[in-house]
């Protein structure tokens, strides 16, 4: 039989000698940051879909996650019929598992949560409408540290689980050797904190998700120690076998005995951290472009070490939901109890904090600083017109969605303007704003080059988008066509003489009545403004100087 003992801070939840890893194996495609979206395509992402799906077909044991669907549609458009059929056997059996589901992973610090939730709802409607499946697991396994607003998002999407990976290291990592000392440090060590509910509003007191934080990041297993010739470089060996030979030895006959000590060490010790299952991350940034190198190297070490039941390790494919249902089927109380005093006996319950700054703590800086000071801060701010120039365009989106919706509401069974032509147009300023939202992109962090691609997408997005906001408010307005411009654009007046008008329709694309100023430039200063009924608009016509010698009136 299996001896259980109860945690009375995990709740009822059997924990036998046996260590049970989930081997999650996945690739983290970033949607641009050292290459262009495109560039990673082509050059990477295609062969790692296609890598995977060939191993996935021929085994069935083999499982696999997947989470930026900007890449999957584009992968999943070039495959003829027969193998799409094939992958949908394979999400429908469970095999591959879609997690997170949005259009990319989106950053949770300076994006705007309606962008986040149209990059969402952007993923998840071309999973609804491709397989038939929603996302039940959130995976923000890169994002600059988690908001409070991700689990709440979730939680009213219906997907209760979520895994994120980058917390400020003080919490993960108990630092009580030399050179770095910190006291206090290891909380989530300390009291099995890895693991939680997470109640993130209180305007929304049933809103609740069970979050795993990754312990050590989302790479393979790895172990360091420390170098008594340098303290602040550590030794590590891993097995990352699509990274550097030397620090992952492939497994041979010869060392996987040895190989497999190290593996069942590092399984236990991050057990410990939880319970008697392990989520262990299999994959990287841009792995199983060799499929066949990591599926070879794992298969050997996992059958040699659950073929040695002396290790007391169990190890298996699997995926992200698969570890949670394991979790919550072993667990008394699958629902967290929000009340202070019933806490005792369930998994811990931690309320509306944010976890930024994110925070890394390297030797080198303590020694110097004698701090953690590489707090992930400047992002926050840096590159402001590209922050600027994507919030502007979530509202130009904004505008495209509600006039080509009133339009086409308005339409009945009129098939002119062409409408799917109207929707593709808005559609490319759409995918380019959920892009946007990746964590590499609208916080500044991608290469230079990156940065000029995104701002050229939401440069073509706009361009269309406007094309279609002309046709549905020359529908609308059952005028002669009107032309969208700026209200910055001298465009607006062009023609006008001093016994001529011309009409200007404002759109607000929010739900509640809005008084602002609109600054309007034109080309005199004797010009008075009328509302629809004919009635006088207060108005005052200001030269702009600022422009040096080119003045403007507005």
């Amino acid at each position: 039989g299996v001896v259980c003992v109860c945690l009375v801070l995990l709740g009822a939840l059997c924990v036998s000698s046996l260590v049970e890893v989930h081997l999650i194996a996945h690739s983290h495609c970033d949607a641009g940051w050292v290459k262009t979206l495109d560039d990673y395509y082509e050059t990477e992402v295609r062969t790692i879909l296609t890598n995977v799906f060939t191993h996935l077909n021929g085994d069935k044991s083999k499982r696999f996650v997947w989470s930026e669907i900007v890449y999957f549609q584009r992968w999943w458009m070039e495959q003829d019929p027969q193998t799409q059929q094939s992958f949908r056997e394979m999400v429908h059996e469970g095999r591959i598992e879609f997690v997170g589901g949005g259009w990319v992973q989106n950053d949770e610090a300076v994006a705007h949560y309606n962008s986040v939730v149209d990059q969402l709802t952007l993923g998840h409607q071309w999973l609804l409408s491709t397989f038939g499946i929603t996302p039940k697991v959130g995976w923000q396994i890169d994002p600059f540290g988690p908001a409070s607003i991700t689990p709440l998002l979730l939680a009213m999407s219906k997907m209760p689980y979520l895994v994120h990976s980058r917390v400020d290291e003080r919490y993960k990592h108990i630092f009580q050797a030399p050179p770095v000392t910190i006291p206090g440090s290891g909380s989530f060590i300390n009291n099995k904190t890895f693991e939680f509910w997470w109640t993130p509003s209180t305007s929304y007191p049933d809103a609740h998700v069970f979050t795993h934080v990754l312990d050590n990041m989302y790479a393979p297993a790895s172990l360091c120690t420390p170098n008594a010739t340098n303290p602040v470089q550590s030794i590590c060996t891993g097995f990352d076998w699509e990274a550097d030979n030397v620090t992952n030895p492939s497994i041979t006959p010869e060392n996987i005995a040895q190989r497999a000590q190290i593996f069942v060490d590092i399984c236990k010790m991050r057990s410990s951290y939880y319970h008697n299952k392990l989520l262990l991350p299999f994959g990287n940034d841009f792995r199983f472009q060799d499929a066949d190198i990591e599926f070879t190297n794992m298969d050997m070490l996992m059958n040699y070490i659950n073929n040695n039941q002396s290790y007391g390790v169990q190890i298996r494919y699997s995926t992200a939901i698969e570890y949670f249902d394991a979790v919550m089927k072993n667990s008394s109380v699958p629902e967290p109890s929000l009340a202070a005093e019933d806490t005792n006996g369930t998994f811990p319950v931690l309320g509306v904090s944010d976890y930024l700054p994110y925070t890394l703590c390297y030797a080198s800086d303590w020694v110097n600083y004698t701090t953690c000071a590489n707090f992930w801060t400047g992002y926050f701010t840096s590159y402001p017109e590209l922050k600027r120039y994507t919030r502007e365009r979530d509202q130009l989106l904004r505008v495209g969605e509600l006039t080509y919706s009133i339009a086409r509401a308005s339409a009945r069974n009129v098939t002119i303007p062409n409408w799917d032509k109207m929707f593709d147009r808005i559609n490319i300023l759409r995918e380019a704003s959920a892009v946007l939202n990746h964590h590499d992109a609208i916080t500044g962090t991608a290469k230079t080059d990156v940065r000029a691609d995104y701002v050229n997408m939401l440069s073509n997005g706009t361009v269309a988008t406007e094309k279609s906001i002309e046709d549905a408010m020359g529908f609308l307005l059952a005028t002669t066509r009107p032309v969208h411009v700026s209200t910055s654009s001298k465009a607006l007046f062009e023609g006008l003489d001093g016994s001529s008008t011309s009409s200007i329709t404002l759109v607000n694309p929010l739900a509640w009545s809005r008084d602002e100023v609109v600054k309007i430039p034109c080309p005199r200063e004797d010009v008075v403004v009328y509302d629809a009924t004919g009635a006088l608009v207060l108005s005052q016509v200001l030269l702009d100087i600022s422009g040096g010698d080119a003045r403007t009136w507005h």
